[in-house]
């Protein structure tokens, strides 16, 4: 049993293959921008947090030494 291989077949193979190449190409592209989008949001927003962290124990070490006194 011998198998031979179409031409025509290997043709929209190789199609097929470099289609989902392109395609999934151009997916990939703005899917990262976007994740760079996020991390900078996320970044922006930890910065912010620890920020408010840092004045919410300023102020509670403020409070504390004005009722000790």
């Amino acid at each position: 049993m011998t198998y031979t291989l179409d031409p025509q077949l290997l043709a929209v193979a190789v199609v097929a293959l470099l289609l989902g190449l392109l395609i999934g190409l151009a997916i990939r592209a703005p899917l990262k921008r976007k994740s760079a989008v996020l991390a900078e949001r996320n970044a922006g927003l930890s910065r912010e947090r620890d920020t408010a962290m840092a004045d919410r124990d300023r102020l509670i070490a403020e409070v504390k030494a004005r009722d000790a006194q």
